[in-house]
């Protein structure tokens, strides 16, 4: 799913875009398969 902030990887890490050719910062992991909840609990945090 695009995100305008960041994206999970492959290796369900989740990134937030640093607008640069890097990779961007790594600020979460996906647990457990739950995307979704995982990056929404996330959003809220840094909200």
């Amino acid at each position: 799913m695009a995100r305008p902030w960041g994206y999970v990887t492959d290796q369900e890490q989740i990134r937030q875009k640093d607008f640069t050719l890097k990779k961007g910062k790594i600020v979460g992991q996906v647990f457990a398969g739950r995307e979704e909840e995982t990056v929404a609990k996330l959003a809220d945090r840094f909200q």
